[in-house]
This record gives C-alpha cells, sequence and structure tokens, in this order.
C-alpha cells in the first residue's frame, strides 16, 4: 500500500490542477478512465480480494462497475456519495439501461468515502468471487470497466440522477507480478526503435535488420519497456523483436521495408526467428520475475536483430512519421535461468478459415514437444511457462492456451474468455507452469463473424485473422517456434471441395449459403482433420505430420462457497484512516484552517 505522504503528494497535485504520473501514488495499479477520474486497486492473492481506490472531480455521486460486454445491463457496481456527511454506498446491478439496482446481498465493503471542495474518494473492496448472481466473477480475463459521475448527489437511493460523465475501458484487473520496476546495482539500457514514415495503405508489416550492441560479457535483460509515440501510437498494432541467426554479418543490415516481399530479401528477415521480446495493442512494460532473464551476449552472442511492426492505417492517413520499438534494460547481476520465448497457435496462412455469420467459431494450433532437444548431446529441462501474449485479430473473442500429458487435458495454461483486440498485453502467470517434453500445447481461437458477409481468411492483414501465442518460460532450450496447420489437400478433402491450390479453395468456398448447420459442420470438420505441425529449433526445422487435435473436455465451473463477512478477511482496513486523512489534509491545505 502506498504510504500516507506519497498519497498526500499524488492528491495534492490532482486537487492543484497539475499532472501526476500514474506510477507516483494510488494504488499498485492504475487506470486513467478519463480527465479527472482515476482507478486504481491491489489484489490479495492469499486472501482472494481487491482493493479499489476512485477517485473523481466532482461532489456528487460517483460510480464504477465491472462486465463482459460494455454495457448496463448485467454490469456488477459500486456507487456511492456523501449527503450531510453520512456516507451511502451500494452494491448494485444493472438492469437494461436504468437506474442501477441494489443488490440483495451486498458483497462491496466500504472502507473510505471522503470529499472536498472539487473531489471525491471512494474506496472499496470485494472478493474475486462472492457467489452472489448479480455480481461478477473477477478473473484473469479482459473484463470492461465502466463508470460515471454526476454533479448532483441523489435524494432517494433508488432515484439517481444522470451522470455527467461516464464512459467504458477494458483492463485485466488480477494482475500478478512486479508493479515496481527494478534497479539492480549494475545495469545499463539501450534502445531499439525504426524512423519510419508510414505508408499509405491500410496494412503494412515493416521489418529491418539491425545491429545490436557490442557486449562485453553476458547479460540479461530483465525489464522491456515499449516506445510508442503519441503521433502514430493510433497506427502501431504490435511489435515483435527477433533475434537473427549467428551467421549474420553487416552485409544482412537492411533499411525498414516491406517484411514479405517475393523477394531474396524476404529470406533475409524470415530467418530471424528467435523472438526475444514483443508488444502489442494496449501493452505496458514487461518485468521478468526475479529468478529470469533474457540473455544476451555470452554464449548467445547474437550480433543483430529484426525489428518487425506491424501497422494498421485504414484511413490510410498520408505523413505520419514512427519511432516505435523498446527500451531494453540490462544487467550483469545475472539470474539463475535464462528465459526463452516459445510461438505457437496457426500458421499465418489461409489454412485458416472463418464462416460469416458465426456467433462462436473455433480454429486450433497443434503444438507436440516431442522433438525439443533430441539431438544427441541435448539434455531437456522441463519448461516453466511463466506468461503469455494472445494474438488475434477484430473478430477473435476468446483465446486459450491448453495442455496436454498423455492424451488428457491437465490444465488451461493461460485464457482471456473477453478478448479485447485493443488491449493485448504480456501477461503472467500467477504460478509458473511445467511443461515436459511429449506435452501437447494446443491454441483454441474463437471468433464471432456475427457482422461479416464473408469468409475471414487467415492472413497478415488486421480484417483476415490470426490464432498465436507467445509463451514466456524458463530454463531456455532449444525449441523456438512451433506452429500447425492443414494442408489446402486436406481441407479440400474434408470438405468435399474439387480442387488442391488456395485459389480453388476460396473460390469453392466464396459462394456458400452459409447456416449454422454447415458452419457447425465445417468447424467439426477442420477440427478432426490432419495437422502439419512445423517446428523451428536451433539446430533445424522438423515437419510432423498426421497429428490430431485431442478430444476437449467441457470446461468445469468451481463450486462457490462464501468465505465470510464480504467473502474474504479484513486486513486491508487500515487503509481507511490514511487514505481519507490525506484528503482531508489537502482540503485544509487549499482552503486553509
Amino acid at each position: 500500500m502506498p504510504g500516507f505522504t506519497t498519497c498526500l503528494l499524488a492528491l495534492l497535485g490532482l486537487l492543484l490542477g497539475g499532472s501526476v504520473a500514474m506510477d507516483a501514488g494510488f494504488l499498485p495499479h492504475q487506470m486513467r478512465l478519463a480527465e479527472d477520474f482515476y482507478l486504481s486497486w491491489d489484489i490479495d492473492v492469499d486472501s482472494q480480494l481487491v482493493t479499489f481506490l476512485v477517485l473523481a472531480r466532482t461532489k456528487g455521486w460517483v460510480g464504477v462497475g465491472i462486465t463482459n460486454t460494455g454495457g448496463m445491463d448485467k454490469a456488477d457496481m459500486a456507487v456511492g456519495w456523501l449527503k450531510d456527511g453520512e456516507a451511502y454506498f451500494h452494491d448494485r446491478h444493472g438492469v437494461g439501461n436504468n437506474v442501477p439496482v441494489i443488490d440483495d446481498s451486498q458483497d462491496y465493503k466500504l472502507l473510505t468515502l471522503v470529499e472536498n471542495e472539487t473531489h471525491t474518494e471512494m474506496i472499496f473492496r470485494r472478493p474475486f468471487r462472492t457467489c452472489d448472481p448479480d455480481d461478477l466473477d473477477l478473473t484473469d480475463d479482459t473484463l470492461r470497466i465502466i463508470f460515471a459521475c454526476a454533479t448532483a448527489d441523489p435524494t432517494d437511493v433508488n432515484k439517481i440522477p444522470y451522470h455527467n460523465l461516464a464512459g467504458v475501458k477494458s483492463a485485466q484487473i488480477l494482475i500478478y507480478g512486479q508493479t515496481v520496476h527494478p534497479k539492480p546495482a549494475n545495469r545499463s539500457s539501450f534502445d531499439v526503435v525504426t524512423n519510419f514514415t508510414i505508408p499509405t495503405l491500410q496494412t503494412f508489416y515493416s521489418c529491418q535488420i539491425g545491429k545490436l550492441p557490442a557486449f562485453d560479457q553476458k547479460y540479461h535483460v530483465y525489464m522491456v519497456e515499449p516506445i510508442i509515440p503519441e503521433a502514430s501510437a493510433a497506427y502501431v498494432h504490435h511489435i515483435l523483436l527477433h533475434l537473427c541467426p549467428s551467421s549474420y554479418t553487416d552485409q544482412h543490415i537492411a533499411m525498414t521495408q516491406y517484411c514479405y516481399p517475393a523477394s531474396v530479401q524476404a529470406y533475409v528477415f524470415m530467418n530471424c526467428v528467435e523472438v526475444l521480446t514483443g508488444w502489442a495493442v494496449g501493452g505496458q512494460t514487461l518485468i521478468y520475475p526475479d529468478e529470469a532473464g533474457f540473455p544476451l551476449g555470452g554464449l548467445e552472442d547474437k550480433a543483430y536483430y529484426m525489428l518487425q511492426i506491424h501497422y494498421d492505417n485504414p484511413t490510410q492517413q498520408a505523413g505520419v512519421f514512427d519511432r516505435s520499438g523498446f527500451k531494453l534494460h540490462l544487467t550483469t547481476d545475472l539470474r539463475k535461468f535464462d528465459i526463452g520465448i516459445l510461438w505457437t497457435g496457426i500458421q499465418v496462412a489461409q489454412f485458416l478459415i472463418i464462416p460469416p455469420k458465426a456467433s462462436s467459431f473455433k480454429n486450433y494450433g497443434y503444438c507436440d514437444t516431442s522433438p525439443v532437444n533430441k539431438e544427441e548431446g541435448k539434455k531437456y529441462t522441463d519448461m516453466q511457462i511463466f506468461g503469455s501474449i494472445l494474438h488475434t485479430h477484430l473478430t477473435g473473442s476468446k483465446i486459450r492456451i491448453l495442455q496436454f500429458r498423455g492424451g488428457e487435458q491437465i490444465r488451461t495454461i493461460a485464457q482471456d474468455k473477453y478478448y479485447d483486440f485493443n488491449l493485448q498485453e504480456s501477461r503472467l502467470l500467477r504460478e509458473p507452469v511445467t511443461v515436459r517434453r511429449g506435452d501437447v500445447l494446443i491454441t483454441e481461437c474463437t471468433y464471432n463473424t456475427e457482422n461479416r458477409s464473408t469468409i475471414t481468411w487467415g492472413g497478415l492483414a488486421t480484417a483476415e485473422e490470426m490464432c498465436l501465442t507467445f509463451m514466456f518460460y524458463y530454463p531456455k532450450n532449444e525449441l523456438l517456434s512451433c506452429l500447425s496447420y492443414p494442408t489446402v489437400e486436406t481441407v479440400s478433402s474434408v470438405l468435399n471441395i474439387t480442387g488442391d491450390t488456395n485459389t480453388e479453395l476460396i473460390t469453392s468456398m466464396w459462394m456458400w449459403d452459409w447456416n449454422q448447420t454447415l458452419i457447425d459442420e465445417v468447424e467439426t470438420k477442420l477440427r478432426d482433420a490432419d495437422q502439419v505441425q512445423a517446428t523451428i529449433t536451433h539446430t533445424g526445422d522438423k515437419l510432423l505430420t498426421g497429428k490430431k487435435i485431442p478430444v476437449i473436455p467441457e470446461e468445469k465451473v468451481a463450486r462457490c462457497s462464501r468465505r465470510g463477512e464480504n467473502g474474504g478477511s479484513v486486513r486491508l482496513e487500515g487503509i481507511a484512516f490514511a487514505l481519507g486523512a490525506s484528503l482531508l489534509a489537502v482540503a485544509w491545505l487549499l482552503v486553509g484552517p
């Protein structure tokens, strides 16, 4: 928890109209929902509790809520205000767009509700799971935060005046890992950025080959900060930083250009497979666990990198200059383990087929880890997966990574049941997950194409689709990439289409009259089709044919049981006095005794 002085300085800056860095105060996780409307929170994993702090420029009522959809209906909300020195606070839920209804079970507990001449501060807590059907569970998924406030206080708890400010933003509430940037004694940093004018094309993948700094010894990257200039942020969809093979020299250095032309240069880019780090829209600074870092220098002496940036420019705006990339933070205080990044999912090509008019259509990527480190002299060490980036495009609605051992599913490694294209963060797991050689990793992507009238194919463009995951793990081994796809011949065969080329396949399916029966039939046949797995390691590539997506059991919902008053312990009670006192102290400074 931030101390009294930290909160006081942060709030003082806000109330005096100044700008305050979002890491200067509040609780560890922060969002600026709107101008002069802030939300911050802290999670207690052991007690399964979340504490929220709301700060808004108003003397009327304030409210925040969570929802899977972004709308008011069925949203889970906390609404409060001060009137004549008395605090009013309720756990509510939405019914249509009407005044939120007070829950029969009050599972949110108010800790502080104070105001001064300009601002209202409300602090409350709730369990991750309340077992109340009117409340939403807080999960690792992307949730939508709805917020509102008004200048007037209600005169009746059932007659809340219409809001003056309202909105919605996506967020992950249950965030694991460090929130304070580490500062080892022997640290340094360097930037890898582009210098590029974004083309007037709807979709463009830029690639450049550059040279890394000369490392005199082995370093560990312990933190990665995205560099996304405000002037070009709206156009940068995702960034990948790859390492190039040790055979690369200065002759391979290439200025920024399109990644995938039919030319010799494309092979220069495509040989840089190993991923050092990645970022997608909505992502923040990535801090690695204390026990691991990504190796550079020493035996990992890769001298050249490839920076790939996907630009999305739907209005074909001209003259936008970009200097996006990464700031890599390094240390010579080496951690216990080297980090690797494993790229899994479906090969990016037209093997990915999604019918139109589908409310839910699933595709699958297959990765059998059996080929890893089987070369003579290589020893496989269990991978400890500690984080991931989950990636689809505009029609993606859900994505998850499933782990199988001996033909049986043993867990879901990571998932997002309410995926938002505009919030694709690097997310750390609560605890590392062990993956043994021979385990099968299935990437399941679910799409919604109800607003599309033609087939969506896999491809590079934002309007096309992908199904990819990037998993962070330690200790590092030979495995770089493990993607799968059904061949064109297989797809044509299972769908009874004459032809064995992409053109014939597309032509045949383009005019189909899609209905739910046909959508379900195609999903089943594609799921049961033979998969080809393309595995890339440091020591060579390998194809495995005839692989099958295993039977995926129905997801079980854990039984719900209450844990006592407000669902958990009360160890955060002390926050009420400190933060309430900070706001009252600010008021005293502003208006005087």
